[in-house]
């Protein structure tokens, strides 16, 4: 699947956002995925957001549309 521009646009605000939390963000990846649909409807994407810090990295992720990762 191609980027969305819109898509790109609403992540880079919301990492800008993220430094009133730290200021020494060193990097941020964050990867949007949309696995087959097969046999499902509406908007199923999967998130993942790799954040490195001095000393330490912090990862997030979440799936919407279906029931969450163990």
């Amino acid at each position: 699947m191609e980027p969305s521009a819109s898509v790109e646009a609403a992540v880079r605000e919301r990492i800008a956002r993220l430094e009133r939390f730290h200021k020494r963000i060193t990097s941020c990846n964050v990867i949007v995925e949309a696995p087959h649909r097969h046999g499902r409807k509406g908007s199923i994407y999967h998130v993942r957001v790799d954040i490195t810090v001095p000393g330490r990295e912090i990862v997030v992720g979440r799936e919407r549309g279906g029931k969450s990762r163990p």
